[in-house]
């Protein structure tokens, strides 16, 4: 376990968005990318409290597809590794998003 993730908020252990399992879903909390690039993964719709499903991941587990916003979006694990996620509530997705297959939105 990295120091970075233990020293986070009053030293507690959170959860990175890269250790979701595919069809999982979280909320994320926090970003602790550099400024630049924290602006850049806003403006793609990674932002504080948005729900994110994670699809599925590459086979040697970089990069990662991601369901939110109603697009999907893969970005690499050392990205995923800047986001300190929480539980979000499971809710049902419309289409077979998280199955890969195409959605009739």
């Amino acid at each position: 376990m990295s120091n970075d993730l233990m020293n986070c908020d009053k030293h507690i252990f959170k959860k990175t968005l890269n250790m979701l399992n595919a069809g999982e879903q979280a909320r994320l909390s926090k970003c602790v990318a550099e400024p630049e690039t924290a602006l850049r993964l806003a403006e793609l719709g990674l932002t504080e409290g948005t729900v994110v499903y994670l699809v599925r991941k590459a086979p040697l587990g970089d990069p990662l597809e991601l369901y939110l916003r109603g697009y999907r979006l893969c970005i690499r694990k050392e990205t995923a590794k800047q986001f300190y996620i929480h539980q979000a509530k499971q809710t049902a997705l419309q289409g077979d998003v998280l199955s890969g297959a195409p959605s009739n939105q």
